[in-house]
This record gives structure tokens, C-alpha cells and sequence, in this order.
């Protein structure tokens, strides 16, 4: 019986029959015995390490999808107006539950933009529900008293494909919003659970074990043959990497519950004046805490050097618009370089305490990146990631080393190239300085957009009809549609 392909470098792809199902297979694929695509020996060694050092996801990882669009559509389940707005894939990007929003019909961000954090953006879907229409249509939806768009989910793509820049694509998304059919989600009342799944959700690792199991989309089939690794809860190493994915996914305030959640049971640090001081709101930092995630899951998984430079070389659309030198994968390489150099506990402790920063300058040709002169040469990289932030602190290196100095007591340990980590406000204001100024904002959206009374939120209008587009104020920023004070929230 025919079962499918195994592919080996050198060697023409040949059926493969069931009585040659090889332990391989059963190791990586046990309920489907799917065949992987594995283009190299290399390949079949970093995968095997994957299952071998790891597990498999647990089953209580149920995975569940909501409306269907068009079918929703005409049953009139969804319209331009409502109370629960409708994530659609393309709204989500790692790490960022507002990627993109709707104006009109239309997304704003284009397909070929960077994917950069735009923390300002609304939650502004093509379609809306209600909560009646959610509870008639998943009545089962129900765990521990609340309805599933109750909790904040994971929730991730499901058409993509192996040549995309990344193919497990997932955000954490707040309570108070349903789904289309182009995401799919997973509800854990365990927050803790969820953030720690999630931070290996949106790694390197997994991307890379999910494209040897996928053609154009992620069905619900692949994701209980996930390995993931093992790594227990309350260990120093599972706190890092939540504290880091909270970092990057708190960047707006309707996270205030999640956060205070995980910081006050779990890390023991509650927080009483939330603030986006405490939050990665730039490229450096972000690309800094995804990093240092990244190499951690490396090493639970065994991975060496040569496991982990090939592994990234197969990403070569992520940041492909840079030089070699400011990409993601490239800078991962040098930081795993330096956790197996330092080992564990210095890789996290460097900087006082504050863990691994990128370089200033990088020598490509020391880690087999190339053998040109420019190879030879150190090239800047710090500097030129956190250019837009500098610019922000002004000029000179004295009014950001003052500026630093001046800050709020709590945020005197955040020196090491805190004027590319860090907005200006962040680290000048106190926590209850800096939240009074996102409440101007909202004031002045107020102001800019009208009373929540004329949002189209609150307005009933029968599907077809045009949502009310963004007008451009003379500057070409958007005005956008007038929040109502849920939305107002968010900011």
C-alpha cells in the first residue's frame, strides 16, 4: 500500500510502502504516520532531536475555529456592526494581536510591509457578532463558567504555507473577540500554560518542525504531533521565557488582567500600576526577547551549533530586506553561539542581570557568514536596529546618558543601550506619569473622532453596506472610526 514520500538529498523521491514505515516516522508522526519532508540528513537529525528531547503536545491542547465567513455572512451570524469584533488571520503577525485593522473593507497594511510592532493600531475588524449569536452558535463553548471569547486564546493561522517569511503564525488575543475561519484557537484557563505554550509557539524551533509536516495549511491533524519541549513550570528557565513573552505581548491595556495575573500568582511581582513602561514597544527589544527565546528552546531541544545554523539558514525571507548582519536569524546564530560559550546561567545574568544584548558590531566572517572584505570587516548592528528610538532621545550621547540618569529609581538598572531599548517616555516618566499620558491619548481621540454615541460600534447596520472608512487628517495620518469606550481601553 502506498504511503507517501520520504525525501533524502541525492536521491530521487520513491514511494514509500507500509510495510517500510521507518521508526523515524512513528517517532515523529505516532497517530497519522504522515510522512515529513525532509530535504537533508541534517533535517531528520534536528527533528528527531526535537521529539527525542521533548514531547508531544498534550491532548487536552484542543483545537477549536468559529465563523465561517462566508457561510456567517449569509446566515447573518456576522455584520459591519456588533459587539464581539471577528480576528481574521492577516490581523495577527507573533507577538501582536493588532498587526493590522480594517479600513472600510480593505486592510491598511500591505502584504510587503516590515512587520514591525505599530502598537498605536486599533482592533478594527471587516466583520463584528454578538454575544447572543456567539452563544446560540457554540453553545458548548463553556469551561470553568466562562464562554470561550471570555479568555484571552492563542490563536494562529491556518493558511500558510512552508515558503512563507514564517508559517506557524500566532498571537495571544484578548477576551471580548471571536474568529474567522482563517485562525484557529486554543483555550487554557491556566494562563501560565497558555503564555509558557505560546512563547514556543512562535520560535524558531517549531516553526521549522511544522514545515516539514505542511504543504499550504495547518489543519487541526498536525498540532497533537507538536513536539514540545520539556520544561517545568515553575523552573527559573520557564519564568524567563514568560517574563519575555509578556514583554512583547502586553502592549496594550486590555493585557492588564493577563499580566497581573501571571506577575501576581506566578512570578510573585504584582504590578499595581500597570504601565507600557514595563513593555517591548520597539525593534530592538523585541527583536532582543524573541532572540533570547529562541536560543533557550534551542538548547532543551540538544541542539548544537551546526543544528541550529542550518535550521535558521532555511528562514531566509525573514528580514531579507536587510544586511545579513541586522537580520533575526543571523543575530540568533551569534546569541546561541554565546549561550554555549558563557553556558546558562552567565548567558542570562549578562548586563546585570538584564540577559543578552545585540552587538554593537559583528564580524560576519566569524561565524561562517561569509569570506568577503565586508564579511571581514566589523559592521554595526545595535546602532542601526535602534536608529528610529535614538532619534527620539535626541542627538548627543550626553542628553541620553542623562536623560537615563534621570529616570525613575526602578528603571535605574536599564543602562545597556537603553536609548535604542527604550521610548523616551518609558524610562522618564513614572508608571502613573506614563499612564496618565496614554489617557490623554484616548482623550484626544475623543476629541479627533467623536462621542462613543456616533461609533459604528454601537450603530446596528444591515450587512452590504459600507462601514464608515477612516478620513486622512491634512498630516495623512488616519482619523479612525470613532471608538466606543471599550475601544478607548485599548489605548
Amino acid at each position: 500500500m502506498f504511503c507517501g514520500y520520504y525525501i533524502l538529498a541525492g536521491f530521487s523521491p520513491r514511494p514509500l510502502l507500509a510495510g517500510e514505515i521507518s521508526g523515524f516516522v512513528r517517532l515523529v508522526s505516532p497517530t497519522s504516520l504522515s510522512i515529513p519532508e525532509i530535504p537533508k540528513e541534517i533535517d531528520k537529525k534536528i527533528v528527531s532531536s526535537f521529539y527525542r528531547s521533548g514531547k508531544l503536545l498534550p491532548d487536552s491542547w484542543r483545537v477549536y475555529s468559529e465563523f465561517h465567513l462566508t457561510n456567517d455572512v449569509k446566515n447573518k451570524n456576522l455584520a459591519s456592526s456588533g459587539e464581539l469584533p471577528i480576528y481574521q488571520g492577516g490581523m495577527i503577525w507573533l507577538q501582536d494581536h493588532r498587526y493590522n485593522f480594517f479600513e472600510g473593507k480593505q486592510p491598511v497594511r500591505g502584504k510587503h510591509e516590515d512587520v514591525d510592532l505599530r502598537f498605536w493600531y486599533p482592533i478594527q475588524p471587516k466583520f463584528w457578532t454578538t454575544r447572543e449569536k456567539y452563544k446560540n452558535k457554540f453553545s458548548e463553548r463553556y469551561i470553568n463558567g466562562k464562554w470561550h471569547y471570555e479568555y484571552f486564546r492563542v490563536a494562529f493561522r491556518v493558511q500558510q504555507s512552508r515558503a512563507n517569511q514564517r508559517t506557524f503564525v500566532a498571537a495571544i488575543i484578548p477576551p471580548g473577540c471571536a474568529t474567522g475561519n482563517s485562525l484557529s484557537t486554543f483555550v487554557e484557563p491556566d494562563y501560565v500554560n497558555l503564555v509558557l505554550l505560546y512563547s514556543f509557539l512562535c520560535s524558531f524551533a517549531n516553526d521549522f518542525n511544522v514545515r516539514t509536516k505542511i504543504t499550504s495549511n495547518i489543519n487541526s491533524f498536525y498540532i497533537p504531533q507538536l513536539a514540545v519541549p520539556e520544561i517545568k513550570k515553575d523552573s527559573e528557565l520557564a519564568k524567563k521565557m514568560i517574563k519575555n513573552t509578556l514583554k512583547l505581548v502586553c502592549t496594550s491595556r486590555i493585557f492588564v488582567q493577563l499580566h497581573n495575573e501571571i506577575q501576581g500568582k506566578y512570578l510573585g511581582d504584582y504590578l499595581e500600576d500597570w504601565s507600557l513602561s514595563f513593555f517591548a514597544l520597539t525593534s530592538y527589544e523585541r527583536l532582543r526577547l524573541r532572540i533570547i527565546n529562541d536560543v533557550l528552546f534551542f538548547l532543551l531541544f540538544d541542539l548544537n551549533i551546526d543544528d541550529v545554523a542550518h535550521l535558521l539558514s532555511t528562514f531566509p525571507s525573514v528580514n531579507s530586506r536587510r544586511d545579513l548582519e541586522t537580520r533575526q536569524t543571523t543575530l540568533t546564530l551569534v546569541a546561541f553561539h554565546d549561550l554555549k560559550c558563557l553556558g546558562l546561567d552567565a548567558f542570562l545574568n549578562l548586563n546585570n542581570g538584564e540577559g543578552w544584548m545585540l552587538p554593537d558590531t559583528l564580524r560576519l566572517a566569524d561565524y561562517n557568514l561569509g569570506h568577503d572584505a565586508r564579511a571581514q570587516a566589523p559592521q554595526p548592528v545595535a546602532a542601526r536596529i535602534g536608529a528610529e528610538t535614538a532619534k527620539l532621545w535626541g542627538s548627543s550621547v550626553v542628553n541620553r546618558e542623562s536623560s537615563v540618569e534621570n529616570a525613575p529609581t526602578h528603571d535605574l538598572r536599564l543602562t545597556t543601550h537603553a536609548h535604542y531599548r527604550f521610548l523616551p517616555w518609558q524610562l522618564q516618566s513614572t508608571p502613573a506619569e506614563s499612564w496618565a499620558e496614554c489617557e490623554r491619548h484616548a482623550e484626544n481621540l475623543r476629541r479627533l473622532l467623536g462621542t462613543p454615541e456616533s461609533s459604528v460600534v454601537n450603530q446596528e447596520s444591515p450587512v452590504g453596506e459600507e462601514t464608515p472608512s477612516p478620513s486622512r487628517n491634512p498630516d495623512g495620518q488616519l482619523n479612525l472610526i470613532p471608538p466606543d469606550e471599550e475601544q478607548l481601553r485599548l489605548f
